[in-house]
């Protein structure tokens, strides 16, 4: 096997396997999201972030800022979900996402008993994160493959 074309099946299965370690803890969290506390909060304040991807396009990103108690101790919070995967190309879906979330309307918040400061005001699996994780076994499988089957 020629050395560039191994060391390029190399970089791609480290790639692949760097996919994995990012994407895995993140989706499996979003499993014990479920066993979490519910504790009320409020909504203290929103707004959308924008960031240009280019030239001509630019992503939206809806941000919420909340308090919320556990334990009889106050807590500030901003992530909504576990996948954070809530960038749009559109202000618009990014607005109706934050029209749920109007400062001082009363929200619950799933709080992690183990670790209060970590919570998130909505709950669910992050399958979006999955389709990382088997992105990344994927290069990986794939880069084995065709180091096995060149010899």
């Amino acid at each position: 096997m020629q050395p560039v074309r191994t060391v390029a099946l190399m970089i791609a299965f480290l790639i692949g396997a760097l996919i994995v370690v990012v994407f895995t803890p993140r989706f499996l969290k979003s499993f014990t999201v479920r066993h979490w506390k519910k504790v009320r909060g409020r909504v203290t304040e929103t707004w959308i972030s924008r960031s240009q991807t280019d030239a001509s396009n630019s992503v939206y990103m809806p941000q919420i800022r909340y308090s919320y108690s556990y334990a009889d101790r106050e807590y500030r919070g901003e992530r909504i979900g576990v996948a954070q995967g809530l960038a749009s190309d559109y202000r618009s879906e990014a607005q109706e996402l934050i029209a749920k979330y109007a400062p001082g309307t009363e929200v619950e918040v799933y709080v992690n008993p183990k670790k209060p400061s970590d919570a998130q005001l909505e709950m669910g699996v992050a399958w979006s994160l999955l389709v990382g994780v088997l992105l990344g076994i994927f290069f990986m499988v794939f880069a084995v493959a065709m180091l096995i089957g060149s010899d």
